[in-house]
């Protein structure tokens, strides 16, 4: 019951954007606490203790929080479904979003690299520099 608190709070009332390394950091402990407190409780104590001071040492915030109620709150009260904008869709899976299917032969939507290789170091292209005014076309 404690163990499972914990994560809510760690969700609800700390920064997790200011602190993104707690929310890791409290489920490791729980678990490591869970998988130790038959053997040694003490140990156990220890890791839901340093949890604790983690949480209390780290930025608060209730935006999480207050995000889940206003996405959350009126689709339960009213029944809302928000309809996703055609401009909001991924554009890397265009054609699954509408319902056409997938072709596997379409060309990536990646810069190419050079024709002639471009320069190499250990495998990756490093002076290859891309022109953003035409798009997906690169510059060496």
């Amino acid at each position: 019951m404690t163990c499972n608190r914990l994560m809510v709070i760690a969700h609800e009332d700390l920064d997790v954007l200011a602190a993104p390394h707690v929310v890791p950091f409290v489920a490791t402990s729980i678990t490591q606490a869970q998988a130790r407190y038959s053997t040694s409780i003490g140990e156990a104590r220890l890791m839901i203790g340093n949890c604790i001071r983690m949480m209390a040492r780290a930025p608060k915030s209730r935006a999480g929080c207050h995000f889940g109620a206003a996405i959350g709150l009126r689709s339960m009260l009213e029944d809302f479904v928000p309809t996703i904008p055609d401009w909001a869709n991924d554009q890397h899976t265009l054609p699954v979003a509408r319902g056409a299917s997938l072709s596997l032969n379409a060309p990536p939507r990646v810069p190419s690299i050079p024709a002639g290789g471009g320069p190499r170091v250990r495998g990756h292209y490093t002076d290859t520099h891309f022109d953003f005014s035409r798009p997906f076309q690169s510059v060496t």
